[in-house]
């Protein structure tokens, strides 16, 4: 459905899936794609968020949540999660 370009479709899916199948990551990682594809950083922000919280040592989750916030507008945190990624991750 997002390839046929409906998005809210495809997003009610992806939430569907992720409470059939709540360890499957690929339906979060699809849920923030849709998001960020319609350009709803705060709600992708929140997906993000959680899965930081479930694993704060995932550097590219840090990363993305570095990038929503500077988005959203928000430099302060997002220099947080930059930071955050690059010491886990300094090469």
């Amino acid at each position: 459905y997002n390839k046929k370009k409906n998005p809210d479709e495809a997003l009610k899916i992806v939430q569907k899936a992720k409470t059939v199948y709540p360890n499957m990551t690929v339906f979060k990682q699809n849920e923030l794609s849709i998001y960020v594809g319609q350009k709803k950083y705060d709600e992708a922000k929140k997906i993000v968020e959680a899965s930081v919280k479930e694993d704060p040592n995932n550097k590219e989750n840090l990363f993305i949540l570095g990038q929503l916030n500077e988005e959203l507008g928000n430099t302060e945190k997002a220099k947080e999660a930059y930071v955050e990624a690059l010491k886990l991750d300094p090469k």
